[in-house]
């Protein structure tokens, strides 16, 4: 967790330098024009979004190691046996190796919608501000500015198309105080899909016992 946190705090840092930049030049507070600490911003935040993303799924497709529960045979997802959801192992193997946000939401979408349905269940944590829809909404716009992880790092993609073509102005001040948002609904997330994890055991009885098997 402080791991991810790290680039997100960069990134508020990076804010903060530019804002105080663009101050100096006599500029709109917060607005920043072709300004070069803006791709290390969008870069930090957009990295940051990712392992949220990729921490929500390791979590949610996390199997039984051996001898962790008795009662099923190692391999077992936790998850499907807790909830019944089957998980599409083939394609959560590809989409962890990449940098595709929109593909990774969509992934952990039975994982969110989940939390989100038995969110009145779940007293841990501060329910998030953000509705999974809104969420959903942000990722795709940063999705769309940069879908493969290359966009805010590199001058050019790897098909010689120049990045951040179309991204003219941006108000950082905003953008942050966004990006903490959707970085705080993941986090509500990952912390009730890992407790629940931690109590399959639990969950068997929730779930699977309700029958009076």
């Amino acid at each position: 967790m402080l791991f991810d946190d790290g680039y997100a705090d960069a990134a508020t840092a990076v804010m903060n330098a530019a804002v105080a930049k663009n101050s100096e030049s006599e500029q709109s507070l917060g607005i920043i024009f072709a300004s070069s600490l803006v791709p290390p911003f969008l870069f930090l935040w957009r990295h940051h979004i990712e392992l949220r993303l990729k921490e929500v799924l390791g979590l949610g497709y996390e199997k039984v190691e051996e001898l962790e529960l008795n009662e099923l045979p190692p391999g077992t997802s936790k998850w499907e046996f807790a909830t019944g959801q089957v998980l599409d192992y083939s394609t959560y193997n590809k989409v962890v190796r990449s940098h595709n946000l929109l593909q990774m939401w969509q992934l952990a979408r039975p994982f969110i919608d989940w939390c989100w349905a038995n969110k009145n269940d779940l007293k841990s944590m501060p329910l998030p501000k953000l509705h999974p829809d809104d969420a959903r909404k942000l990722i795709l716009k940063l999705h769309e500015v940069d879908p493969h992880g290359d966009g805010v790092r590199y001058t050019k993609t790897r098909k010689g198309r120049y990045t951040l073509g179309s991204l003219r102005e941006i108000d950082l001040e905003h953008t942050d105080h966004t990006m903490r948002l959707i970085s705080e609904f993941l986090s509500w997330v990952s912390w009730e899909v890992g407790r629940e994890m931690r109590g399959v055991g639990a969950l068997k009885l929730m779930f699977r016992g309700q029958d009076g098997d």
